[in-house]
């Protein structure tokens, strides 16, 4: 893949960013927001911008599976892997009898203060625009078929095996 530019979907529409997005979460993971904000780019990401901020990476060495599925499909998933992503943007987290549980990403509407600065635009708005995230339910009926993804390491990958396993062995003995 080429080098990553700011515009390098308009550059090549080919190439997609989730490719660079899913190299970078693989080889280098990411911190929390008390670490680095997500409200600026950082100068150096090998350490925090924020003071009190615990340079810990998340997802160091995971990769991203794709999967599609009906209801049933999703909620294995879910007990496999975890959380699921949905390319609608919503982040499934378990169901109860009738709905799934969901969170959505939500902008935060942000002012625009007279005071900026002068290398900025000043009748632009800011392209970092905080978020918020929040829970809810949708019905299971929503969605028939779906393709997301999820997050997953070796260790995660073992546990879906060996609870595969543990099934295939443990379910014929119940039903004697």
């Amino acid at each position: 893949i080429p080098a990553l530019t700011c515009d390098i979907e308009t550059v090549d529409p080919t190439i997609s960013i989730d490719a660079y997005f899913e190299y970078v979460l693989h080889k280098s993971g990411f911190v929390g927001a008390d670490c680095i904000p997500n409200t600026e780019v950082p100068a150096d990401t090998t350490k925090c911008s924020e003071a009190a901020g615990n340079y810990k990476k998340n997802f160091e060495n995971y990769k991203q599976a794709v999967f599609k599925g009906k209801p049933d499909t999703i909620k294995q998933v879910l007990i496999n892997f975890g959380a699921a992503r949905i390319y609608n943007g919503t982040v499934i987290v378990g169901w109860d009898a009738e709905n799934w549980v969901t969170v959505e990403e939500a902008p935060i509407p942000v002012v625009v203060t007279p005071t900026r600065n002068v290398d900025e635009d000043p009748e632009g708005e800011t392209d970092l625009l905080p978020y918020e995230y929040v829970l809810g339910t949708k019905p299971i009926s929503t969605w028939d078929e779906v393709q997301g993804f999820v997050f997953n390491n070796g260790f995660t990958a073992l546990r879906a095996a060996l609870g595969l396993i543990a099934a295939v062995l443990v379910l014929p003995a119940l039903l004697l």
